[in-house]
């Protein structure tokens, strides 16, 4: 995919004032966020300012090692979540006060943490889904130093739940990431253990051994069963997730300084993969030949500058792909008009006209001598004077019978030696196949994730709740 080399710097954000640790895009791509030796500092996208952290200094200039967010959609609210170097879990709400967006410590720190100082300090965090649905909570798992797993519950109103806390791990686990529904997957940062967990309880359902000698950031891509592992200053190895199997290997084209942990993350849903340096940049590879369908998505790529003891910038790249015009927007559309009707409402006519048809089926399908034929007669005429419609003058089904030559009913005439049962199938069913409306949301991250550091935000194509009918002028 040759269009990958057309990123466009799109903002340069200064505030960090020592190493950046780990980046990370919210929600919607609303907001990133960028921890660090010292501190934390969140921006909003759109606008391009800083968001105001409503913390004590004493807690706001202490050493975050990592970071991540959720966002409940039915609230409307963004939650970052913290990672410290003391081993504590927070979670700030993103709150509108005065006309300013607020970062505030509203919820208790998360409980059981480790509390032996740096021995216990958060070294990874991810959550099992950036977009929390009304009725549903979010998910927490956090890795610690010392060698401890815990995944937390969170409600849009409440605070950490503890969900379960696992001990078994003999390792230090470098990475925790969420796959799937009901799996926990855990990266030694030595020896190349692989451990897998049950999301809801914690148990060990899997340990395997990939022979990796060194990890120092890992991305997991479920979809396309996949993960990718950085492996030092020497690049990253493409791994199958279900057959733990290397497909492939990527040599870092820049030689490192020192090799010290860099960020991987999945781009573009799983087309490449970025990659931190130690040079002041990023270097984004190409995993597939053949480019996915164009879904007029908008991808985002942050990188921050890792240097201890200075200041540094977060650097936000933007490619906007083509997109596809909306069908209100086409020329043959204009000879239409367009009428939005709820999807439930839209079910419910469909049945409504369905068990119409039905029974006007059953009713005028009938054995033709069972069926009273002279009321009807009367009935439509009538109908057809009231909207002043000619019609023929009506005969009765007696003087129909009188004037046929035949003497005898089917029933009657010898010819018919039992009854005759007439049988009809049942109505079809009418079902309109409408186009279905979609939008463009806002950006959306895929993974969470530092570099040297380094994330990725996209958007997203949803369906909305909503049918088109169209008919002519």
């Amino acid at each position: 995919m040759s269009d990958k080399q057309y990123y466009k710097l799109v903002a340069t954000f200064d505030g960090p004032k020592d190493a950046v640790l780990q980046v990370a895009f919210s929600s919607l791509g609303a907001y990133v966020a960028a921890t660090g030796y010292k501190g934390v500092d969140v921006w909003n996208m759109s606008t391009q300012t800083t968001v105001t952290i409503d913390i004590p200094d004493a807690d706001l200039n202490q050493a975050y090692t990592t970071c991540t967010w959720l966002y409940f959609t039915k609230a409307c609210r963004h939650v970052l979540i913290l990672g410290r170097i003391d081993g504590a879990v927070l979670a700030w709400d993103l709150n509108v006060v005065d006309g300013k967006e607020v970062l505030r410590s509203v919820r208790p720190p998360a409980p059981n943490t480790p509390t032996i100082g740096h021995e216990g300090a958060v070294i990874s965090l991810d959550v099992g889904s950036a977009d929390i649905l009304e009725g549903r909570r979010g998910r927490v798992a956090a890795s610690f130093m010392d060698k401890s797993i815990i995944v937390w519950a969170m409600s849009p109103n409440g605070g950490f739940k503890l969900l379960w806390k696992s001990e078994e791990i003999t390792y230090v686990p470098k990475v925790v990431r969420f796959s799937g529904e009901r799996k926990v997957w855990v990266f030694a940062t030595t020896g190349g253990t692989i451990t897998t967990l049950h999301s809801e309880k914690g148990t060990v359902s899997l340990v395997q051994n990939s022979g990796l000698e060194l990890v120092t950031a890992v991305a997991v891509d479920p979809e396309n069963d996949c993960f990718a592992v950085g492996i030092g200053g020497r690049g990253f190895e493409l791994w199958s997730l279900g057959a733990l199997e290397k497909t492939r290997r990527f040599v870092d084209p820049i030689d490192p300084n020192v090799f010290f942990p860099k960020q991987v993350v999945f781009t573009e849903d799983g087309e490449g993969v970025l990659t931190g340096t130690d040079h002041g940049c990023g270097i984004l590879y190409d995993l597939l030949v053949v480019a996915a369908t164009t879904t007029g998505d908008c991808n985002y790529v942050a990188i921050a500058g890792s240097v201890a003891q200075q200041p540094n910038q977060v650097l936000v790249w933007q490619k906007i792909q083509p997109s596809t015009p909306n069908l209100e927007d086409t020329y043959d559309t204009k000879k239409f008009y367009i009428l939005r009707i709820p999807r439930g409402m839209a079910k419910l006519v469909v049945v409504i006209a369905t068990l119409a048809i039905a029974v006007l089926s059953v009713a005028f399908y009938r054995p033709f001598e069972n069926t009273d034929m002279p009321q009807f007669g009367p009935l439509v005429h009538g109908l057809l004077d009231g909207v002043g419609l000619t019609r023929e003058k009506h005969v009765s089904g007696d003087d129909i019978r009188q004037q046929s030559p035949l003497s005898s009913t089917p029933r009657s005439d010898p010819a018919w030696q039992a009854d005759q049962v007439l049988s009809f199938g049942s109505s079809r069913e009418l079902v309109d196949r409408v186009p279905m409306r979609i939008e463009r949301e806002n950006a959306h991250p895929s993974k969470d994730a530092d570099s040297s550091i380094v994330d990725v935000g996209k958007r997203r194509v949803t369906r909305q709740e909503e049918v088109w009918i169209i008919g002519d002028e």
